[in-house]
């Protein structure tokens, strides 16, 4: 027979949470990521764009900040995907959750990287740098909740 989910996670050691908590996590991370892209195309990027810093050279910025929110878009959209697929059929897959948990941490990676860039810039004033490194932290840490939230995801019976 079924066991009751209370009886299911004694058996499991209390090692895996539940399909609620589970779903609640994707959707925090997607949101988060969200964040990261909303902040990134209204704020850093207006500003990255007005630079005028010797040796600045804002177009190829734009266009990797652009990237970095089309990026951070797609694994907004998969965690929600995957918390609304996880709820329907109560599985979700590992690898997609696994891939977008590493590039979450790669773009939060990328952001550290513009931070540090962007010190020598007129930007300091603006603040840009130390959003950008609020932004990259908010990524590092949705990627790390992801994996952490994959390593302990409810099994099916």
């Amino acid at each position: 027979g079924v066991r009751p989910a209370k009886e299911r996670y004694r058996m499991s050691g209390g090692r895996s949470m539940g399909h609620v908590v589970f779903r609640r996590v994707l959707l925090a991370c997607g949101a988060l990521l969200a964040l990261v892209a909303l902040i990134v195309a209204l704020v850093v990027v207006p500003a990255v764009e007005s630079d005028v810093s010797p040796n600045a050279r804002p177009e190829k910025a734009v266009l990797a900040f652009w990237v970095n929110v089309g990026l951070n878009l797609i694994l907004a959209i998969a965690c929600v995907g995957a918390a609304l697929t996880a709820k329907r059929q109560g599985s979700v897959s590992v690898a997609i959750l696994v891939v977008v948990a590493i590039v979450g941490l790669l773009l939060g990676l990328a952001l550290v990287d513009a931070a540090f860039a962007f010190r020598s810039h007129e930007l300091i004033r603006q603040g840009t740098p130390a959003l950008l490194f609020i932004c990259a932290a908010v990524d590092l840490i949705a990627g790390v909740v992801l994996i952490l939230a994959v390593a302990r995801r409810p099994r099916i019976d």
